[in-house]
C-alpha cells in the first residue's frame, strides 16, 4: 500500500481485504513511508478477522510526515488456486489538522491470481 502525502500525514488508518480461501497473510512490516518518518510514531498492522487487515500510523506530538512511499509490506502465502481482490476501505486520516473519512476511496485496487 503506497501513499503519496505533500501535504503531511499525522494519522492514516485503513483497512485491505482479501480473500481468505485463496491467501493467507503471514506476516507485514511498515513500509518506507512510516520508516522515513524519523519522528516518533506508532504503526500496527492487525489482522481482526481472516481476509481484512486494519492498518493505523499515528505521527506523535501533534508532528506530520510528508513524501511518498508503501505504508505497509504484506506477505501472503498462497492456499490454493483462484483470484483474490485486493481492496482498500475504512480510510480514516488527518492531514495537517484537517480530519477525512472516506467510505468511498479512491485508491488503485488489485487482483491477485494464484495458478
Amino acid at each position: 500500500m503506497d501513499v503519496d502525502a505533500d501535504g503531511g500525514i499525522r494519522t492514516l488508518g485503513f483497512t485491505i481485504n482479501f480473500n481468505k480461501r485463496v491467501l493467507q497473510l503471514v506476516g507485514s512490516s511498515a513500509g518506507t513511508f512510516v520508516q522515513q518518518a524519523g519522528l516518533p510514531a506508532q504503526f500496527g498492522a492487525q489482522e481482526p478477522s481472516d481476509g481484512a487487515v486494519r492498518v493505523d500510523f499515528d505521527v506523535n506530538n501533534g508532528l506530520a510526515v510528508a513524501g511518498a512511499g508503501s505504508v505497509v509490506i504484506m506477505d501472503f502465502q498462497a492456499l490454493k488456486a483462484g483470484t483474490s481482490p485486493v481492496t482498500v476501505d475504512g480510510i480514516e486520516l488527518v492531514e495537517n489538522g484537517r480530519t477525512a473519512t472516506s467510505t468511498a476511496p479512491v485508491v488503485n485496487e488489485s487482483l491477485i491470481i494464484v495458478e
